[in-house]
């Protein structure tokens, strides 16, 4: 079975807000600020059932569980994968910070292994999660040092199981009429990795 899990706790940062109905029951959806060790913070999109939501109030820091829901969402200048955190579970307290992810699936294609400019060695994920009903979900997931070197090789379709956390990252998106544009991305950063599963 593939695994797809998520624990946080953090801030909620506005009121939630209406998303969509399914099957007859309402989602809403706002944003969570989860601390980091380095005091730096990741700002994460999730969305919540209804009977959730009303528990996720501004200023509110609570933890949660939940899995990652991958979306593409078509824009003026195409479509673009967007990570999300379906909220299961509303937990109360935990310790300040928590950011546990694990998730298990199949590589969608081979990972290349490079460096940055300041020669750290880096790795760029897919690992596609089957989900309930046959649909997929498609992590997308980053991998450093000696986690990354251990994905060089592995060919598309082999099985992985990833613990880590999920973080959200800025960056510029340059188009080819000259103009760019800042996004915000959220990917799942590897700190452990188990292969094959």
């Amino acid at each position: 079975m593939d695994a797809n899990r998520l624990v946080l706790s953090g801030r909620f940062v506005e009121e939630p807000r209406f998303s969509h109905e399914a099957y007859g029951e309402q989602f809403f959806s706002g944003t969570i600020e989860v601390p980091r060790l380095s005091g730096a913070v990741d700002t994460l999109p999730y969305i919540a059932p209804y009977r959730h939501a009303t528990r996720l109030y501004p200023g509110v820091e609570m933890g949660i569980e939940g899995q990652l829901r991958a979306y593409r969402r078509a824009g003026e200048r195409g479509s673009r994968l967007q990570l999300t955190v379906l909220v299961r579970k509303v937990c109360g307290s935990l310790e300040e910070g928590t950011n546990d992810a694990e998730i298990g699936g199949l590589l969608l294609r081979s990972p290349v292994v490079r460096k940055t400019p300041f020669g750290r060695e880096i790795a760029d994920l897919l690992v596609t999660v089957e989900r309930a009903h046959g649909k997929r979900d498609c992590i997308p997931c980053i991998a450093w040092g000696r986690a990354a070197r251990s994905f060089a090789g592995l060919p598309a379709g082999a099985r992985v199981r990833l613990l880590g956390r999920l973080q959200s990252r800025a960056y510029r998106k340059e188009f080819p009429d000259g103009t760019a544009e800042d996004r915000m991305t959220c990917e799942v950063s590897v700190g452990l990795v188990r292969h094959p599963i």
